[in-house]
Parts: C-alpha cells; structure tokens; sequence
C-alpha cells in the first residue's frame, strides 16, 4: 500500500512536530501495511529558498533515520500544490513532481468548492504533459 499525501516532515506543515513522531507515524504505517509514503508538504507562491532548504534537510534527516532504524519503507518527496501559485517560479523546485517522474502532480485545491480558475490552470497542466 503506498501513502501519497502525508505531512511527515518534521516541523513542516501541519503534521509531524518531531523526527521522532514522523519515525513512529511510519512505524505504525508499516504494521498495516504501507511500504511506500510520498511526503507531501504545502506549496505556495510565498514560497522561500529557506523552506526549500528546510524541506529538503527534513526529508533527507528523516530518510536516514528510517533506514538506520531498518523500518522496511520507502519514502519519496513530492508536494502537495496550491493551484493559486504561480506555476513558473515553483516548477524548478526538486520536490514539485511526485516521486521525482517530471509527470505526476498532486494539487489542492479550496475546501468546499470548485473554483472557476482550476478547469484552465488544469488543462493547462495537462496540455504541458502533467497529469
């Protein structure tokens, strides 16, 4: 079973506060049976080159916790995007596609409606070769 949308990194988001709750969300993962999570934090257009920095630290930290503790998952670093973003800034960042494949996107959109705009910027992803 493979997770695709966690907020797994320590201190980033509304998720894990510590390394050492994200090593136990994963323990308990694998024990019903997740064998892969895509961690999945927050992009927006007030995005920073320091949270990029502090994401890419916190994944590393908390993939290498795992395989030391031999937890027998793989983890994989995507983000979860906010369609209101601008596209053309974010697109460079190592972690905007999921799983590093330069094709899968995972986007979020507002609670509680379908805005009028998300039908362009979708199709707009898609004629770009993104699904």
């Amino acid at each position: 079973m493979i997770d695709l949308h966690t907020h797994l990194l320590p201190g980033i988001d509304d998720g894990a506060k510590s390394l050492e709750e994200a090593v136990q969300i994963i323990r308990q993962g694998r024990k019903i049976g997740i064998t892969a999570i895509c961690t999945t934090p927050h992009l927006s257009s007030s995005f920073t080159k320091n949270r990029t920095e502090k994401i890419m630290e916190n994944f590393l930290m908390l993939q290498e916790r795992i395989y030391e503790e031999k937890i027998d998952t793989q983890l994989y670093l995507g983000s979860e995007i906010d369609l209101r973003m601008n596209f053309d800034f974010i697109k460079s960042l190592p972690f905007f596609f999921i799983k590093q494949t330069q094709k899968y996107l995972f986007v979020e959109l507002p609670l509680g409606e379908f805005p009028p705009f998300a039908e362009g910027i979708l199709f707009s992803l898609l004629i770009e070769g993104l699904s």
